[in-house]
C-alpha cells in the first residue's frame, strides 16, 4: 500500500515539476529544449503530432528485446503546453508511463537559475508533506515494506 502511495507521489510530482517549470517560461513564442524517451515504434508519432525538432537521438534497448531512443528536440512552447495539460498520473507512472510523461525540460534561458531553486524548493516540500502523510496513516508504511528493520 505504502509503496503504490510512494509511486502516485513521486509520478505527481513529476507532474507538478512540470506545470511550475512551465509557468516561468514567459515569451508565449518560445522554442523549449526537452527530452524524453520511449519504444521507436511510438516515438516518430510523438514527434510529428507535437512539432518537434529532434536534435539528438541515441538508441537504447529496453527489456525484453524492445528498440527504443532517447531523444532531445525542441518544441514550442504551446505544443509542450498542449502536452503538460494532458498529462495524467497514469503518464508518469512507472508502470504505466507513457512518451509523453517521460518528458523532461532542460536547463534554458527562459527559466532562471533563482527560479529553478523555487522549484525545487516548492518540489521538496510537496515530497516531504506527502511522505510524512503516507507514514502518518494509519494503512501507511507496513513493516513488511521496509527494507530496514532499525
Amino acid at each position: 500500500m505504502a509503496h503504490q502511495k510512494f509511486s502516485n507521489l513521486a509520478a505527481e510530482m513529476e507532474l507538478k515539476k512540470l506545470i511550475l517549470q512551465m509557468s516561468k517560461v514567459e515569451p508565449k513564442n518560445a522554442i523549449i529544449a526537452v527530452i524524453f524517451n520511449g519504444k521507436d515504434s511510438e516515438i516518430e508519432s510523438f514527434i510529428n503530432r507535437y512539432h518537434l525538432t529532434v536534435t539528438s537521438k541515441q538508441n537504447v534497448l529496453y527489456f525484453p528485446d524492445i528498440n527504443g531512443s532517447v531523444v532531445t528536440a525542441n518544441i514550442p512552447k504551446v505544443d509542450l503546453q498542449r502536452i503538460v495539460d494532458n498529462l495524467s498520473i497514469f503518464d508518469a507512472l512507472p508502470s504505466t508511463k507513457s512518451i509523453a510523461g517521460s518528458i523532461g525540460i532542460q536547463p534554458n534561458k527562459y527559466i532562471t537559475s533563482n527560479e529553478s531553486r523555487d522549484v525545487s524548493f516548492i518540489l521538496d516540500k510537496f515530497m516531504t508533506n506527502g511522505l510524512r502523510d503516507i507514514v502518518d496513516k494509519s494503512d501507511g508504511v507496513k513493516s513488511a515494506e521496509c527494507r530496514y528493520n532499525t
